[in-house]
C-alpha cells in the first residue's frame, strides 16, 4: 500500500511530538542536536512495527523521520529547509533510504498513528506551531521541575567554573510534559516569525 504523503497540500508531523520527543531542557533550546526518544518497545505498536519482513527497516526509517523532524521549523514537522513539505522521494535521497522503504513505511507509520497527515496551509502551520509549544500539564507541578532543572543547571555552571568540563548529557525523558513558561513563549514566538518569514518569501 503508498502512502498519499505525495498528495499535494498535506504534510507529516511526528504525532504527540512536544509532549513525547521534548521535555523541559530541549524546549530552551533553538536548534537541537539529540531528541528525547521514548522506550517503545514491548508496546503493542512497536510489536506491529516489526511484524513484517521489512520491519527493522521501517524501524530505522521512523528514527530518521525524528531526527528530520528535530530540525524542522517548527519542530515536530516533516518539512524541508525551505519550508516544503517532505515526501518520502526526498526523504529517502536526504536520509539514503531506499524510496520503497520510506514510502510503505510512512503509510505503515500513519496506521499506526505515529505519523499524522495534516493540511499544509499557512494558517494551519501556524496553528501547528502553537499547539507545538503550548505549555502542558499542571502549571504547578511544571513550577516544581523547573526549579528541580534550575539546581541542576547550578550544579553544571558550578563543576566547569571548577575546572571540570565533561559535557551536559541529554536530558531524561522524565518530566517531558514540564517547561518554563517565559521560555517557552519566546520559543513559540520565534517559531511562528520564522514560519511567517518563510511564507512571505514563497
Amino acid at each position: 500500500m503508498a502512502s498519499n504523503i505525495e498528495t499535494p497540500g498535506t504534510y507529516y508531523r511526528i504525532k504527540n511530538w512536544e509532549t513525547l520527543f521534548e521535555n523541559n531542557r530541549s524546549r530552551l533550546i533553538k536548534r537541537l542536536d539529540w531528541v528525547v526518544l521514548p522506550i517503545s518497545i514491548g508496546t503493542d505498536a512497536y510489536a506491529e512495527l516489526l511484524d513484517h519482513p521489512d520491519g527493522a527497516a521501517h524501524l530505522g526509517f521512523w528514527c530518521a523521520c525524528v531526527m528530520v523532524a528535530g530540525k524542522a521549523h517548527p519542530r515536530g514537522a516533516l518539512l524541508r529547509d525551505s519550508g516544503a513539505p517532505h515526501t518520502p522521494t526526498s526523504l529517502a535521497r536526504l536520509c539514503n533510504i531506499p524510496a520503497p522503504t520510506c514510502q510503505i513505511g510512512a503509510a505503515r507509520l500513519t496506521s499506526l498513528s505515529w505519523l499524522e497527515e495534516l493540511p499544509f496551509t499557512k494558517q494551519g502551520l501556524l496553528e501547528g506551531a502553537v499547539i507545538a509549544h503550548k505549555p502542558a500539564g499542571n502549571a504547578q507541578v511544571g513550577a516544581k521541575k523547573t526549579q528541580v532543572g534550575d539546581a541542576s543547571r547550578a550544579r553544571a555552571e558550578g563543576n566547569r567554573r571548577e575546572g571540570n568540563n565533561t559535557p551536559l548529557s541529554p536530558p531524561s525523558f522524565e518530566g517531558g510534559n514540564h517547561h518554563r513558561m517565559s521560555r517557552s513563549e519566546k520559543h513559540k514566538e520565534a517559531a511562528v516569525a520564522e514560519i511567517r518569514r518563510r511564507s512571505e518569501k514563497a
